[in-house]
């Protein structure tokens, strides 16, 4: 199933490693890169990034360091990172329906994250941005959320899961300005999960 949708992410994206950076790609992305690319890695890049977290743009320019500088690195660092993110979509989908069905449930949920207009428009698009690699991250955090909060019952693996869900939502918040909305959507998760434990 992973080699479908690496195919489908593949083949919807393949026409953009040639586009050029857009406008709010040169406002903030290509600076930090180009200091990290240009210098050392550092955290303190408020001024290149405007104040963007840092994580995205020291992988990059790191990235950059080691296979050049080009546009069609650039976009390849933003599909690797769509492409893990719609794998780790699928892994989602087979963990919120455990059964008989789970891995159509993942293939589906696969197959939806690489196509929807939302997320191919922000990470497969074209622009050199933060958001797929973000979106990863949040993604996998919740891979490891709902395997830690499946029951209540506490255990060695289940506090490991909820180590690596509290791992991604790190990385996700030093990695993408989105992060603001995931403490409403944390919070709702806990207040449904209370409130089913409770029945």
């Amino acid at each position: 199933y992973i080699l479908v949708i690496f195919l489908l992410v593949l083949l919807l994206n393949v026409n953009n490693l040639n586009l050029p950076y857009y406008w709010d790609d040169f406002n903030y992305v290509i600076p930090a890169v180009d200091y990290v690319y240009n210098n050392y890695p550092t955290i303190f890049l408020w001024e290149y990034g405007l104040g963007h977290p840092p994580f995205f743009f020291i992988l990059a320019g790191l990235i950059f360091k080691m296979l050049g500088n080009s546009q069609i690195v650039g976009h390849s660092i933003i599909l690797m990172f769509s492409f893990l993110a719609v794998v780790f979509t699928y892994f989602l989908g087979k963990e919120l329906f455990k059964g008989p069905h789970e891995k159509a449930a993942g293939l589906f949920a696969g197959i939806l994250a690489a196509v929807v207009p939302a997320f191919v428009y922000r990470t497969m698009g074209g622009f050199f941005e933060d958001d797929s690699f973000g979106f990863l991250w949040m993604v996998i955090g919740f891979v490891f959320l709902v395997r830690a909060t499946r029951t209540p019952q506490l255990t060695i693996p289940k506090m490991m899961d909820a180590l690596l869900a509290g791992v991604g939502f790190g990385l996700m918040v030093l990695s993408w300005s989105g992060y603001n909305q995931l403490l409403p959507i944390l919070l709702g998760i806990g207040f449904v999960q209370f409130w089913v434990w409770m029945q």
